[in-house]
């Protein structure tokens, strides 16, 4: 486990914010989950204590907190890739109402 806070403290729940990290030493990547449970988008920036050289986030996400997938809709909701850019060690990204987003993080 890598420690990811916020103020000082792990993000347990402010704001509606769950987060952890840890580092693949295979991939020499650092793993980031955050939940965002609140209906609202959040602005997120993350400070990183090395420098990353490329990213990627995939967000599980819908609005609609009933949507369920089915065998004849199967994509209701499903992941969705996307490459953020990164400004020397700081990420910043919006997590999406009621989403699941996981950062992979490439490390130099």
């Amino acid at each position: 486990m890598v420690p990811i806070t916020f103020n000082g403290k792990a993000i347990e729940g402010q704001d509606s914010t769950w987060a952890s990290a840890v580092i693949d030493k295979e991939k020499h990547q650092l793993i980031i989950k955050l939940v965002n449970m609140s209906g609202k988008a959040k602005a997120q920036s993350l400070k990183l204590d090395a420098s990353a050289v490329s990213e990627t986030i995939t967000t599980l996400a819908n609005a609609n907190t009933q949507i369920e997938n089915s065998l004849q809709q199967p994509d209701k909701i499903k992941p969705v890739e996307n490459k953020l850019g990164i400004t020397g060690k700081e990420i910043k990204f919006s997590a999406e109402p009621y989403s699941l987003n996981v950062l992979k993080i490439k490390l130099k």
